[in-house]
């Protein structure tokens, strides 16, 4: 206490000796006058509530101990120090309050006890500087500021002392609901939005009549649908489809592509027992419905048969809603979306929207919408329709975006939209500390969170949960993405990632550390981390995925990858390749990742391209790795102690937990100012790649699994058809094997969780044959459950090698090489398969 005295009269004396006229400016906080009227009242109570996320940070320890900079004693730079925290506010420059009630009234002041009854009538008299409070309600409004604010001075709208306030886009329906037939009630009443007709009822939003009914309370899922016989572009058959003629007709379908990527809508045009027509797909995509493509049929009255479903009438006006048994709909409050935009921002800079609800509405913005901050606000179904695009770039990508410079969106709760949730599109962003859920309903081409273009940008410490698709996309350089929590995603479609990139050069400014992916394992080809196709020069460290799909792919070309100190769990391994299906019968295609590195991860196992280096990790099915249940390492783990330097620097351990240190955490917190300052680790620019074998496990006595690897002599032990021996070509002995049109296998009874290195010398005779080198996993009945192998490229020999485990559920491996394209041949020697674990 004496220490704390001493320091607050320190201060006091500090100070006195500002000159007044300064005072204002820079210390109306250390006085606690903040609005410079020569009063300490509510007023400044409220502005030092407003300003107080904005000190600099210091820990109750150091203000307890009057220590400010941890020295050990308490002397003029603790008191700088302090005086740094408390006065480090944003210029304040005497701004004006605004106060907005609903028993306000526009013709009042919009002081405190005369307030303003409408938030625009606040917007259309605010300045740089002015703060907005709002009291207690729902305004159902759209807020376009007259003005913007300045550097130092936003202009800012904030809930009155943590108040409830709603900003709505609905409107509430106070007509008379009438019975129609069937427990279902009638209302006239005219809805504008057509395809973004949306409907409430008590904050909830209601379902659009549809068969099969969904039978799920989960937003995201597609719930019960119907699969195709045959589909196409127009048209479609499914002999369960036994309804009378005509009955779908006028209705819509939402249907499913060939690569049961998204869901797309079109309007039902003739329906006849088993076969109908529609309109609205694109006859020339890619991705157009087929057989055994999911859809189901909605908006229309003779669909509207379960309790919370409605349908809107656009000819005769009217709206038709079945409630729960024994409700009586004009008891409840029943609303339906009517303004698209809550605040309009476009061409306003420096605006800050705080503690606000914003509900079935967005905050819409454009490139002149610069330094906005959105902080700790509950933004819910911001944007709605019910018509996805063609695939891939129609969609909307509508979601809380960030077109100007110098924007953060930060301690936001977002949830419920039909397509993206949070977009960047422009340099030195943060999207920090938010909860984000119940993503892209409408299944189209969208993400939680994703950037476009702009540098800078820091995407770190949110929780994204239950998305149709994609967790976190990366479109842009200069970015990092850290401490972020992913859970539930590709809910309904296929090849999606919790974090990915596509065609993108990362050019070193990509770093990717520090997050958890989790409970993504639905069977929909989810990728925890994925780098597709042309994914260039990222870092990705001290990562951790469990209960998924599959942990990661890099699909080719796939170049200078770092990849340190991560724990990927999952049963599928690590690959390259085509990724469309890989549960079915599609491989895992080798590819050539030069300058890939790999060091101090704990991994499945990995069937992997050329060119990569590899040092010191870990199988995951290790039982030494001695796992605590949140996948730290227990005592006497064989990880501890285990790692080598990375470009990062010293590492003494394996995986993405060191032991004995605090364990880092993920995810939002709203208890918490998580920094918006965006910076990359620094990595050694000396730091030279070293090589080694792939996993520890491998110092482990190997046993070959068969002979012959060299084919001396003879093939005769080997099965398969098109192939030879040749006395040329050897690269171990005299003899190599030549495959023309044909494979060379053999198989094996082997166990799950067993692990094996095979490799072989590969060439083709040239480049653009169709030949592969690889493993099929097989079940009893020699059906393949798993498959890896490299597509091979090289006209000269090349060694081909990789270590991976049996997945559960396989009995049996077969070993192949393999040319299927006619008239051409490639030579394979020094084939090896051993058993290194058993």
């Amino acid at each position: 206490m004496k220490k704390i005295l001493t320091l607050i009269l320190c201060i006091s004396l500090l100070i006195s000796a500002i000159p007044f006229n300064h005072v204002f400016a820079k210390t109306t906080i250390i006085y606690g006058d903040i609005d410079g009227n020569l009063q300490i009242d509510a007023s400044d109570s409220l502005m030092l509530i407003h300003h107080s996320v904005r000190m600099v940070s210091l820990s109750d320890e150091q203000l307890k101990s009057a220590d400010a900079n941890s020295d050990g004693e308490v002397d003029l730079r603790d008191i700088l120090a302090v005086r740094k925290h408390l006065a480090k506010v944003e210029l304040l420059n005497n701004g004006k309050f605004y106060f907005v009630s609903k028993d306000g009234n526009d013709n009042n002041d919009g002081s405190e006890k005369s307030p303003f009854l409408t938030i625009q009538q606040a917007a259309n008299v605010m300045n740089a500087g002015d703060i907005c409070f709002i009291k207690e309600g729902v305004y159902r409004e759209t807020v376009r500021p007259k003005n913007s604010g300045k550097a130092g001075a936003p202009i800012t709208f904030i809930a009155y002392k943590n108040d409830n306030v709603v900003i709505s886009g609905a409107e509430k329906i106070n007509t008379e609901w009438t019975y129609y037939k069937d427990g279902i009630y009638k209302t006239n009443y005219t809805l504008w939005c057509k395809n973004a007709n949306q409907l409430f009822i008590n904050g909830e939003m209601a379902q659009i009549a549809r068969f099969p009914n969904k039978n799920s309370d989960n937003i995201i899922a597609v719930g019960d649908v119907l699969s195709a016989d045959s589909a196409n572009y127009n048209s479609l058959s499914d002999s369960d489809l036994t309804q009378e003629n005509g009955f779908f007709n006028g209705s819509k379908i939402y249907i499913e592509g060939t690569s049961h990527y998204l869901y797309y809508g079109a309007d039902v045009t003739d329906y006849k027992k088993g076969n109908l027509s529609f309109s609205g797909l694109d006859k020339n995509s890619w991705d157009l419905p087929c057989s055994n493509s999911n859809y189901y049929f909605y908006d229309s009255l003779k669909l509207l048969d379960d309790e919370n479903e409605w349908y809107y009438d656009e000819t005769e006006k009217a709206l038709y809603y079945k409630p729960s048994k024994d409700v009586n709909p004009n008891e409840l409050n029943i609303e339906c979306a009517l303004r698209s935009e809550g605040f309009n921002l476009r061409d306003r800079s420096y605006i800050t929207i705080e503690n606000l609800n914003v509900f079935s509405t967005n905050i819409n913005t454009n490139e002149g919408t610069k330094n906005l901050t959105l902080d700790s606000n509950k933004i819910e179904y911001f944007y709605h329709t019910m018509q996805s695009r063609n695939y891939p770039w129609e969609a909307h990508w509508f979601g809380i975006e960030l077109w100007g410079d110098n924007s953060v969106v930060k301690n936001c709760e977002i949830g419920f939209g039909a397509e993206g949730g949070v977009e960047v599109y422009a340099n030195n962003c943060s999207v920090v500390n938010n909860y984000i859920h119940d993503i892209n309903y409408i299944n189209c081409n969208a993400a939680a969170i994703e950037t476009k273009y702009g540098k800078n940008t820091l995407v770190s410490h949110n929780t994204i949960d239950n998305v149709a698709r994609s967790g976190i996309v990366i479109g842009s350089t200069d970015m990092r993405i850290s401490y972020n929590k992913i859970s539930n995603c590709a809910v309904n479609t296929y090849d999606v990632s919790g974090i990915g990139s596509y065609k993108m050069d990362a050019k070193g400014t990509v770093e990717i550390d520090h997050n958890i992916i989790y409970d993504c394992n639905d069977n929909h080809a989810f990728v925890a981390y994925y780098h597709d196709n042309g994914s260039l020069n990222f870092l990705n460290h001290h990562n951790v995925c469990y209960d998924v799909d599959l942990a990661m792919i890099l699909n080719n070309p796939n170049y200078n990858n770092k990849f340190y100190n991560n724990t990927f769990l999952s049963t599928k391994p690590i690959a390259t390749g085509n990724m469309q299906n890989p549960f079915e019968n599609n491989a895992f295609v080798g590819a050539v990742w030069n300058g890939n590195q790999f060091y101090n991860n704990i991994l499945p196992s990995v069937y992997y391209g050329t060119g990569a280096t590899f040092k010191n990790n870990i199988l995951f099915s290790n039982k030494d790795l001695n796992f605590n249940s949140d996948f730290t390492l227990g005592k006497n783990s064989v990880a501890i102690g285990k790692g080598i330097t990375t470009a990062l620097g010293e590492n003494a351990d394996i995986g993405a937990y060191a032991f004995g240190e605090e364990k880092w955490i993920a995810g939002h917190d709203f208890s918490k100012e998580i920094s918006a300052e965006y910076s990359l680790s620094k990595l050694d620019e000396n730091f030279t790649a070293p090589t080694g074998k792939m996993f520890i496990e491998s110092d482990y006595t190997s046993t070959p699994i068969y002979s012959n690897t060299s084919f001396e002599n003879t093939i005769a032990d080997w099965g398969g058809f098109g192939y030879e021996i040749v006395k040329s070509d050897a690269t171990v002995g005299e003899y190599s094997a030549k495959i023309k049109e044909g494979w060379i296998e053999k198989t094996y009874d082997v166990s799950p969780e067993q692990m094996y290195k095979y490799s072989g010398d590969v060439k083709i005779e040239k480049f653009g044959n169709t030949c592969e080198f690889g493993v099929h996993f097989l079940d009893d009945n020699y059906n393949i459950t798993n498959q890896g192998s490299f597509m091979i490229t090289t006209t000269d020999y090349e060694t081909f090698e990789t270590v991976f485990s049996v997945p559960k559920g396989c009995k049996k491996m077969r070993i192949f090489a393999a040319s299927w394209a006619g008239g051409t041949y490639i030579n394979i020697d020094n084939l090896k398969c051993e058993l290194i674990t058993k």
